[in-house]
């Protein structure tokens, strides 16, 4: 299958996700509209933990209990109560009803019966059981608007949860934190950007340092929505080395304004190592002006906790976090960002040129009381509605609920927590390997630093260690071809790494997505492949591809 010059310069331009579909496409062209296909580029997990979504639901259903009396007109149900209510007696009545009816309902009513005391001890001691549950049922029922878009209750729920997560269980440090909610760390990092680029902190031209490879909307973020330089620091795929000191001086760089990083990151699927945080230190330090955003969505995939750029350098970094890989709610889009109260970037805004500093806060004015002096994180909540929507931002109350009780799923359920994040970190392990068994070779050992959530496979190198005769055929064809051709010739549709800064024969293959049976299915697919294009059988399907190419010249 010879390289197609024309149509390697066209794919080579795509975002990745396009060419997924232009791959699917084709695939459906070739093989019938009906074949199955493997798609093998889901990222959302395909395992849920109940006991969350199931309290979720029977906490709607309370809300029709609770609300709902004698007298409403019709279908009709009236908000809120007029009379104070005993929450906690209501809530027994109404689980005793309902607890003999269907065993989900009853695993939903049981995590709820043991988070009201739990919070009203642990988290939430000024609030009494009644009023805790209150403000849960009026969130769940949809019929309100949250001023401020977090409700109180929830930013120390979330932050005990990620003091776990990010500060290796250091409270103390956690409570420094504001929490802003978003729809999905993917969500925060556009809010980010976006409030960066708002107020003049980071502007087009600037430069901003990735960590390579990297996830590839994060670099078409800042590079081509942006339009900021990316500088590259490229990190050992296997994550057993830094960059080098040559990569690591460009941050000494003043136009480098944003360190922008993924750990575990995507798609090596490795955690930061403290040695690299260690390197970067001095050079962070001495940049006060630089600021890190660090998004640590799938840490909790990872054996154990690891130090963080928000514990090294807290009043620099901006965090965000990811619910979707800790209990499958990719759809929900659940996400948090979180800043210090003494964030550096506050005290970049304070420095703007006074004309800048005006330019940018009038933005805000009549939706700040104090423009000029307000913090990043109220430009930031205020750019999360586009600023004239600033009043309806924030994550639904709804979701709120349901963001809370995930981040209360482990200090109520032990040890069935435990055994539910153990499973899916093993889940995982499995996954990986069933991977390399069907590509008919093993796993390379990441280690503790490990978080199995995806797999970027060099082709090349994978051909040279199973059999150095799989090469042979990478010698006159492009990584787009290969592609297709695996897309039509076994129907299994794999996305190319290459616009995320790794080799030209690197695939990105998410394992959340995939069953057991499926990354087994994958690694023999890609091995297929790769033996039909080192022969000179030949390929109907390529050969259309190459006429296409020919005539398009």
């Amino acid at each position: 299958m010879p390289s197609n010059p024309r149509l390697a310069a066209r794919f080579a331009g795509m975002s990745p996700y396009l060419f997924r579909d232009v791959l699917i496409g084709h695939a459906r062209l070739t093989r019938g509209q009906d074949a199955p296909l493997l798609d093998a580029t889901r990222e959302a997990p395909n395992w849920q933990q109940r006991d969350v979504q199931l309290a979720w639901h029977v906490l709607g259903l309370y809300c029709d209990y609770v609300y709902g009396v004698v007298g409403d007109p019709g279908n009709v149900r009236l908000l809120p109560r007029a009379a104070p209510l005993d929450h906690t007696a209501a809530f027994g009545r109404f689980a005793d009803g309902l607890m003999d009816l269907r065993e989900s309902l009853a695993v939903g009513i049981d995590f709820l019966s043991e988070l009201w005391p739990y919070l009203a001890q642990k988290v939430l001691p000024d609030r009494t059981e009644s009023e805790i549950i209150d403000a849960f049922t009026q969130a769940m029922s949809g019929g309100i608007y949250p001023s401020p878009p977090t409700l109180e209750f929830v930013t120390p729920i979330v932050r005990r949860y990620l003091a776990g997560k990010l500060f290796r269980g250091d409270t103390s440090l956690a409570d420094e934190f504001s929490v802003h909610l978003t729809a999905g760390a993917s969500a925060g990092w556009v809010q980010i950007a976006q409030t960066l680029t708002a107020n003049h902190l980071l502007t087009p031209g600037d430069k901003v340092a990735l960590f390579l490879p990297t996830y590839q909307p994060l670099a078409e973020l800042f590079a081509r929505q942006l339009g900021c330089e990316i500088v590259g620091l490229v990190s050992d795929p296997g994550g057993s080395s830094a960059p080098d000191a040559e990569d690591l001086a460009k941050l000494s760089d003043p136009a480098v304004k944003l360190l922008a990083f993924m750990s575990p990151n995507d798609p090596t699927s490795v955690a930061m190592a403290p040695e690299t945080l260690a390197r970067l230190e001095p050079l962070v330090r001495s940049r006060p002006d630089l600021l890190v955003v660090a998004d640590y969505s799938g840490a909790n995939l990872l054996s154990s906790p690891r130090l963080t750029a928000l514990q090294r350098w807290p009043r620099q970094t901006i965090g965000l976090y990811g619910f979707a890989h800790d209990f499958g709610l990719a759809g929900a889009r659940l996400g948090a960002v979180v800043i210090h109260r003494e964030c550096a970037a506050d005290r970049l805004l304070a420095n703007l040129p006074a004309e800048t500093q005006a330019r940018v806060s009038a933005r805000y004015a009549g939706r700040l009381v104090q423009p000029t002096t307000a913090s990043f994180q109220a430009r930031l909540t205020e750019e999360s509605a586009g600023v004239a929507f600033g009043h309806l931002a924030g994550l639904a109350p709804a979701l709120q609920v349901l963001l809370c009780l995930c981040a209360s799923y482990e200090a109520i359920a032990e040890p069935a927590g435990a055994t539910y994040h153990e499973w899916v970190r093993q889940e995982l392990s499995r996954r990986r390997a069933a991977l390399y068994r069907g590509l008919g070779g093993s796993p390379p050992d990441l280690g503790p630093a490990a978080a199995n959530h995806c797999v970027l496979l060099d082709l090349q190198t994978l051909a040279l260690g199973v059999d150095p005769a799989l090469a042979i055929g990478l010698e006159h064809t492009d990584i787009w071809t290969a592609l297709l051709h695996l897309a039509h010739a076994t129907g299994v549709i794999v996305m190319p790494a290459l616009p995320c800064g790794a080799g030209l024969w690197s695939v990105r293959i998410p394992l959340v997505g995939l069953g057991e049976s499926d990354c087994l299915a994958t690694g023999k697919a890609i091995r297929s492949c790769l033996q039909a294009l080192g022969t000179d059988t030949p390929c109907p399907a390529c050969d259309d591809l190459n006429r296409l190419g020919a005539s398009e010249d």
